[in-house]
């Protein structure tokens, strides 16, 4: 059961890899959409620490920086977790499974966390905290509890 969760997760970030560096959002050509989707975790490191660093492209078309980070850092967060879940299936899809009590209690996190957590509240969590209420309501059958955060 663990292994077709894990193997559905991975298949869904896939998913997600593909549909970001194919949407239209950074104009870059087809031969480096081809290479980000290629290329690793470490990989994406790299490129995205050269683009932080300034050092300038030898394009011809001009990329706007703030854009190549965003895409960049969805990647970087992507790959890093395809690669994980890469790891989890190989060690689940032994014959007779020998996995250490903590990548299984990894993987068990993961798939639990990825399961529960929905996408729009890493936007509300990434926001400025200044932004964020100064109290909570929490409601109970019976009563209403206001506390300060």
């Amino acid at each position: 059961m663990l292994h077709h969760c894990v193997l559905d997760a991975k298949e869904n970030i896939v998913h997600k890899l593909n549909h970001c560096v194919t949407s239209e959002h950074v104009s870059i050509s087809a031969k480096d959409r081809q290479y980000l989707l290629s290329c690793s975790y470490e990989k994406i490191k790299e490129v995205k620490q050269k683009w932080e660093d300034g050092e300038k492209t030898k394009k011809a078309v001009p990329i706007d920086s703030g854009q190549i980070m965003e895409l960049l850092s969805a990647l970087e967060d992507l790959k890093e977790r395809l690669e994980r879940k890469t790891r989890a299936l190989k060690l689940l899809g032994q014959s007779t499974p020998k996995i250490s009590v903590y990548d299984l209690l990894e993987v068990m996190f993961q798939t639990v966390l990825e399961q529960m957590y929905k996408e729009e509240w890493s936007e509300r969590l990434s926001a400025d905290p200044t932004d964020l209420p100064a109290t909570a309501e929490v409601t109970r059958e019976w009563q209403t509890v206001t506390v300060q955060l």
